[in-house]
């Protein structure tokens, strides 16, 4: 069961009887429940707002979200020319995800953005 709350990372459908930290394997399974408006919704949260309605568009959920997370290297160029993103906006993108899917901290997500 699921509830609506916010976990560390301001992220919902967090599980009720989880506690303690969220395991990668945790967040992937939340993630790859996603439906496009998730995905539009949380690349508004990262600053990526205005991409949103392509990546809705183009029907991208929590699984094709994980898809290029999991092929980052692969997909780096496609995305920036897909969804006509910027070298910054894909790194800022593939930056997030891992953070998102639990393979960075909260301490790596300040040093990065003071940078």
């Amino acid at each position: 069961e699921y509830e609506e709350e916010d976990d560390e990372r301001g992220q919902q459908n967090v599980p009720t009887q989880q506690r303690g930290p969220l395991t990668p394997m945790d967040r992937q399974s939340m993630i790859e429940k996603w439906s496009e408006e998730d995905v539009a919704q949380w690349l508004g949260m990262i600053g990526l707002g205005p991409f949103g309605l392509s990546f809705k568009k183009k029907d991208v959920d929590g699984r094709a979200l994980l898809w290029f997370h999991i092929n980052a290297d692969s997909y780096s160029d496609f995305i920036e020319q897909e969804f006509e993103m910027t070298v910054g906006q894909v790194g800022k993108l593939f930056w997030e995800l891992r953070l998102l899917v639990g393979e960075g901290s909260q301490t790596e997500r300040v040093a990065h953005r003071s940078t």
